[in-house]
């Protein structure tokens, strides 16, 4: 079923679309910015972590961990939670637990995004990146446009393929172009 858009609402509405500052592919469909973002940041012991901060643990464990409580990490490794939503201590710290699908992630800039007139709307093309870091290994079922600064998930659409082994090096395709119908039909 496709939802009616007014022609006047095009532009703005692929114009939000194209703020994103991060692509990620998932495993799965996210449902929230946490389940489709990758932080740099992986948990290192005695360090200050501020409120909002997002790490992984050392062993990679398809959960992030956001810091709800600042403070100072303690001198040896946590025990990371694995259940989505549950919180722990850490020296001084008070992680929250998510889940997260990501596979691949890759930072966007305006430049990577071109919009044209289609039949009867617009189409938000992204282009493809070269030399992508592959965190994880899997079957590539969404994609994602994210706004890392706000924590929000701006758009998602499905994808097919397979990645490679974890931490290769490779080109990103974006499998679907972004386009009016798919933003009237999530």
């Amino acid at each position: 079923m496709e939802t009616w858009i007014p022609s006047e609402w095009y532009d703005d509405i692929l114009d939000k679309i194209a703020v994103a500052t991060q692509q990620s592919v998932c495993s799965q469909k996210p449902t929230n910015f946490y389940e489709a973002y990758w932080p740099n940041a992986i948990w290192t012991k005695n360090t200050q972590y501020a409120l909002g901060d997002l790490i992984t643990s050392p062993t990679a464990n398809n959960f992030l961990y956001e810091c709800i409580s600042a403070g100072t990490s303690g001198g040896t490794e946590p025990g990371f939670a694995t259940n989505a939503t549950d919180t722990f201590t850490d020296g001084t710290v008070t992680w929250k637990t998510h889940n997260n699908y990501s596979i691949v992630s890759t930072p966007m800039e305006s430049s990577d995004f071109i919009k044209t007139e289609i039949e009867h709307g617009k189409q938000l093309q992204v282009k493809e990146k070269v030399g992508i870091l592959i965190y994880k290994s899997g079957p590539i079922a969404y994609t994602a446009l994210l706004d890392v600064a706000n924590k929000k998930m701006l758009h998602i659409t499905k994808a097919t393929s397979v990645s490679g082994t974890p931490l290769e090096k490779g080109n990103l395709t974006v499998f679907y172009s972004y386009n009016i119908k798919h933003v009237a039909e999530q």
